[in-house]
């Protein structure tokens, strides 16, 4: 056992409307009232620096188990089983010194307690179980007849691990839009340097899934963009290769990787960044998703500072479409090539709106002949709330309509 792994179980009997549950050195566990347990964590993030992190679970009427893990780059607050709250740390916990409060054991990290992958019957308005637990980013994809949502994981408004977000890729899938089926975490984080699994894209190409995203540094050093890859689109694998904007971009902010295969035969990667202060998609091209180019012109300059986030690209009936979002609002350009040429603008704003203000960065995937967007809506002021979904459809000109899918009606 070390301070980077461990695991704390005691038991919490009924009654005690507040008690000291378990201190021991960093590491502090109290119940509050008769339903919420907090846990605070100082952290060693170097020998001069010390920051806390704290989770809080909900204790059911009666005795309770709690469990406490850390794995050295998760930590898990479990209470009878269940998963209540999770954090993200940087550095370790000193557990030296006395403890105090009920007693518990103190051992070596133990597996960690999967998560029941339980399908999904309403997803009107759904969100994930957990308290400060929200939906983020919506990364849909389609494959095969299935229709696949990655999401981001969101505790905390984006405020977990001191801010960074700690987001990890979520994933269910549909056939109907009715019934939806759960898979464990696609690409969860899995090392201290990871602030964040950033918002990406998925695309299936040389016989395997590839889902591409931005891990989001702890230190403020260039974002590393990358891959984890899987052979049957549920178990996936990080590639441990990264790619960086290079000048004029603004690389550490560089996020949002959209990839996709165009009609030349090439891969091509739309990366929201900056360029000379303005907000900007890079462009780069692969030949085979390992070895990449950065062309000397982005796909879309925006003359605003705001960055386009989230993007999309899609070619409907003929023309070709890019949709991003400024200030969480989603817009889209449109053209009659794939890469230049767009058009759409609004109030001295490129791009046109898709939906409202409230649905915020949706990404589309084709069903069949229908294009479905996915969002979330914000549930309270901040980041994260609730799946949505809009079907978009095509009006002659080239620009589009929204309205709630049927199945949501």
């Amino acid at each position: 056992m070390d301070n980077y792994h461990f695991t704390v179980m005691t038991t919490v009997p009924a009654g005690y409307r507040e008690t000291l549950v378990f201190r021991s050195g960093g590491l502090i566990m109290r119940k509050y009232s008769d339903s919420l347990l907090f846990c605070d964590v100082t952290m060693d993030v170097s020998d001069e620096k010390r920051r806390k992190l704290s989770l809080m679970g909900r204790l059911q009427k009666g005795e309770n188990a709690v469990r406490f893990d850390m794995d050295g780059a998760n930590m898990r607050l479990y209470i009878n089983g269940r998963l209540e709250d999770e954090e993200w740390p940087i550095g370790g916990v000193d557990l030296s010194g006395d403890t105090a409060g009920l007693h518990a054991e103190i051992k070596d990290v133990m597996p960690g307690i999967e998560s029941d992958c339980e399908d999904i019957t309403d997803i009107s308005a759904w969100m994930p179980y957990g308290l400060r637990a929200h939906v983020g980013d919506c990364m849909p994809f389609s494959h095969d007849g299935v229709w696949h949502l990655f999401w981001l994981f969101d505790r905390r408004g984006h405020g977990s691990k001191w801010g960074l977000g700690a987001h990890q890729w979520a994933h269910i899938s549909t056939t109907d839009f009715r019934r939806w089926k759960t898979y464990p975490m696609a690409v969860p984080i899995t090392g201290q340097d990871e602030g964040s699994i950033c918002t990406g894209s998925t695309v299936f190409a040389e016989g395997r899934y590839w889902c591409w995203y931005a891990i989001r540094s702890i230190d403020g050093s260039p974002a590393r963009i990358t891959a984890s890859v899987s052979d049957d689109g549920v178990n996936f694998e990080k590639t441990g290769r990264y790619i960086t904007l290079k000048e004029p971009y603004h690389s550490p902010s560089a996020r949002d990787p959209k990839v996709i295969k165009g009609e030349d035969g090439l891969y091509h990667m739309f990366v929201t960044t900056s360029r000379y202060g303005k907000g900007a998609l890079a462009h780069l091209t692969s030949p085979d998703l390992e070895s990449w180019t950065q062309l000397s012109e982005p796909i879309i300059q925006l003359d605003i500072p705001d960055q386009p986030e989230c993007p999309d690209w899609f070619e409907w009936n003929g023309r070709y479409y890019l949709v991003f979002s400024n200030f969480g609002m989603g817009r889209y350009v449109w053209s009659d090539r794939p890469f230049d040429g767009w058009r759409g603008e609004e109030n001295g704003m490129t791009g046109l709106p898709i939906g409202d203000e409230h649905l915020r960065v949706p990404k589309t995937a084709f069903f069949g002949d229908r294009l479905i967007a996915a969002s979330f809506t914000c549930i309270e002021a901040g980041y994260g709330g609730e799946i949505t979904f809009l079907e978009l459809t095509q009006n002659e000109d080239g620009t589009i309509r929204t309205f709630i899918p049927a199945e949501f009606a």
